[in-house]
């Protein structure tokens, strides 16, 4: 038998390797889903030709940080991270939408890589460049409102400590409160899990696909376009067994 953890960093670790565990046991689909699209970015990005920077470059520089962004958020969640994974995905959400603004517009791309505003991102606001991509795809005003209203306002929600989501990650779903740190095992915790995987992996895809619709990639790029609808495909099937917390 174990010795019972005598100080509140082993409890944290014990904690870690159990939560991190059942979540990672839950949700391994989603991880191995992740990890494919790790492999199809890397040789994707592999492939291109180096010189002048371009918009191709520019979509592949996002590209991997994403897909390292997707890695760091999965690790954090089968550690039982899931509050401090979900403000990764806003950043992956950011990351995609600029990607998708670029597209492969070549004098947005310059205008990407000129930029130097350090107390804002490019092209600008999140909520404007939403709807500059919606427009530019021609996708309805209700997405871009739900991507920006509701996803988007969920994770800054996580992000800058809402007290509205402070349980989330630091204390019981019942009263009497019970604050603890480090890894919490609740329904509210395990359903943000679920949602974080979610959608993680399909900022990493949505980034790809935009990638691939505007930079093919030598004898690779069917390859690539059939992974990622592979990939697509298996996203849909997985969600519809979870439902976004």
């Amino acid at each position: 038998m174990s010795a019972l953890p005598t100080t509140m960093i082993e409890s944290v670790r014990k904690r870690e390797a159990e939560i991190g565990g059942a979540f990672a046991a839950s949700l391994h689909a989603y991880v191995a889903l992740v990890a494919e699209l790790v492999d199809v970015a890397g040789d994707a990005l592999g492939a291109i030709d180096e010189g002048r920077p371009s918009a191709r470059h520019a979509i592949a520089l996002i590209a991997a940080r994403v897909a390292t962004e997707a890695l760091t958020a999965t690790h954090l969640v089968t550690t039982g991270y899931p509050v401090q994974a979900f403000t990764i995905v806003g950043t992956m959400l950011e990351l995609m939408h600029t990607a998708s603004y670029i597209g492969g517009d070549e004098e947005r791309a310059q205008s990407y890589f000129a930029h130097r505003k350090r107390s804002q991102a490019y092209p600008g606001g999140v909520k404007q460049t939403i709807a500059a991509v919606s427009r530019e795809f021609g996708l309805p005003k209700e997405a871009a409102a739900r991507e920006y209203d509701t996803f988007y306002e969920q994770m800054c929600m996580v992000k800058h400590g809402n007290p509205m989501a402070m349980s989330l990650g630091s204390a019981s779903d019942d009263d009497p409160l019970f604050i603890t740190i480090g890894p919490v095992l609740t329904q509210r915790s395990a359903r943000l899990a679920s949602a974080t995987m979610q959608h993680v992996v399909r900022y990493t895809l949505l980034t790809l696909l935009v990638f691939s619709k505007h930079h093919d990639v030598k004898d690779s790029a069917r390859s690539l376009q059939s992974r990622l609808a592979a990939a697509a495909d298996r996203l849909l099937a997985l969600n519809s067994e979870f439902t976004l917390g």
